[in-house]
């Protein structure tokens, strides 16, 4: 079977498909609609701001609700205004699978893949994804790094637990993130973290013969055209995800109509505000995307332009998102320390085995010297949990330059020791100076995380790590593999 992007690019009836037979109005606007190609070309769409910084809807959205929707009774969510689109679309699908017959216009076939759109997966949250990973990460560090080796009776305290999980990660970083911005920019996490992505099947991403029996499903190409037509893209590896197209006129339509309604007052609405409202009218009910942008020019006005405008792609990171680099520093603490004292707490005492040489006692006693003989002492030590008081009290120095070293490896950038040390003495002097030394004020690892864009990335390595059944192995780089599973 060819493969599933052949089989996309290979479709002429993309070309021919004449849209006035299944009544979308405008279909210029629809003609040749590209997929979002999720593998290769927009790896961490939703994962990334504007400024390629990793996001993830945080727990404040969660605890909330208030940005989030319910698509289905056994809780699946996704972001409001994708909800709102995906019902109408739902709606649209839904009657024209009950109107059929001589006078109820096209339809889809009983036979169609395509005919079912309850929704299967929906919004995942990134953070347990990210503790299940982590959990994962320092399975294999303490079990095969240290307790299997000569390494475990070095660790003494939390600073020789620190050393040797630095060692590791040196070796594992590259390809193994750790921390909350490297790991939404993996492999290892979901792409519908985003909440811009439903799916319409539980089928296997890996199963290139599903892909096809949607793309020769002789109602794809209606499939394809409508769901563009409620601002939705279809993902090219995976058929049976719809992707929020957040750049077109059809999804902000959703999108502004949201923000409008939620930033309104609920009571004594201004007569002013009345009047903005209705002359508003035409375009919450604009229909089609020409109409909309023909709209956006028709009408006048600064305040109008307020809600008639398509919000920026900043605006909605800033609404939905959390920037993940402002977690990583105290996420590698805490996880340091709540591993550190798990360790301990399953191997509270090490022995500590040396070979202590008699020659020099045997020489005093015969009157000559010798060259043998030697006994072997034990020392029983008994290793100490760390409270979260010392752990405040731990070097922060130490914290922040092994951060940034950890932060250059997973994004794949070299640094030279004295341009290390150089950023380092800067990051020093933000956090005593403007976070006043609380991590928490955020100066410090933006500063940081502004420093990582300004370098030139490694070329490829030619050895890199994977966690795989428990294990760390070796494994070629995917550039097909982000996401690709889930």
């Amino acid at each position: 079977m060819a493969s599933t992007i052949d089989m996309f690019e290979d479709r002429q009836d993309y070309h021919q498909f004449d849209g006035s037979i299944i009544g979308v109005d405008n279909f210029d606007t629809f003609r040749d609609p590209e997929p979002i190609d999720l593998w290769y070309e927009k790896n961490f769409y939703g994962r990334v701001d504007q400024r390629n910084n990793a996001v993830f809807i945080g727990d404040d959205v969660f605890a909330s609700q208030d940005k989030l929707k319910m698509l289905t009774d056994d809780g699946i969510y996704v972001l409001d205004f994708v909800a709102d689109a995906f019902t109408d679309l739902k709606r649209r699908i839904d009657n024209i699978l009950t109107y059929t017959g001589r006078f109820g216009g096209p339809t889809i076939s009983k036979h169609s893949v395509i005919r079912d759109f309850t929704v299967k997966k929906g919004l995942v949250h990134a953070l347990p994804l990210f503790e299940e990973h982590i959990k994962r990460y320092f399975d294999v560090f303490m079990k095969d790094y240290l307790r299997s080796t000569f390494r475990d009776a070095q660790v003494k305290n939390f600073d020789d637990f620190v050393k040797f999980f630095f060692e590791f990660f040196k070796i594992s970083g590259s390809r193994v993130p750790i921390t909350p911005s490297g790991f939404v920019k993996s492999q290892y996490c979901s792409p519908l973290i985003s909440g811009l992505m439903l799916e319409i099947s539980f089928d296997d991403h890996d199963d290139d013969n599903k892909k096809g029996e949607y793309i020769d499903d002789l109602n794809f190409d209606f499939y394809h055209a409508i769901v563009k037509q409620y601002g939705f893209y279809v993902d090219k590896n995976a058929p049976w995800r719809l992707v929020a197209n957040i750049s077109s006129p059809q999804m902000q339509r959703y999108w502004i109509r949201g923000d409008r309604e939620s930033d309104l007052p609920p009571y004594d609405i201004p007569e002013e505000e009345k009047k903005i409202r209705e002359k508003c009218r035409e375009i919450t009910e604009a229909t089609s995307a020409t109409g909309l942008i023909e709209l956006q020019y028709e009408l006048k006005g600064e305040k109008i332009e307020k809600y008639l405008q398509p919000n920026s792609v900043a605006n909605l990171f800033d609404t939905y998102y959390t920037r993940a680099y402002r977690h990583d520093v105290y996420s590698i603490a805490m996880f340091l320390f709540e591993f550190y004292n798990e360790y301990v707490s399953s191997f509270p005492k090490i022995i500590v085995e040396k070979q202590e040489s008699c020659a020099n006692q045997i020489w005093i006693k015969a009157g000559r010297p010798t060259s043998g003989y030697a006994t072997l002492s034990r020392t029983i030590i008994e290793r100490k949990m760390i409270t979260e008081e010392e752990l405040s009290k731990w070097s922060s120095q130490k914290l922040l330059k092994m951060y940034i070293s950890m932060k250059a490896k997973e994004e794949g950038i070299k640094i030279s020791e004295p341009r290390l040390d150089q950023i380092m003495r800067n990051a020093s002097r933000i956090f005593i100076y403007f976070d006043k030394k609380d991590l928490d004020n955020g100066h410090t690892v933006e500063y940081i995380n502004m420093e990582m864009k300004g370098f030139t990335k490694v070329k490829g390595v030619v050895t890199k790590f994977s966690i795989s059944e428990g294990q760390l192995a070796p494994s070629p780089a995917s550039a097909g593999s982000n996401g690709g599973n889930y």
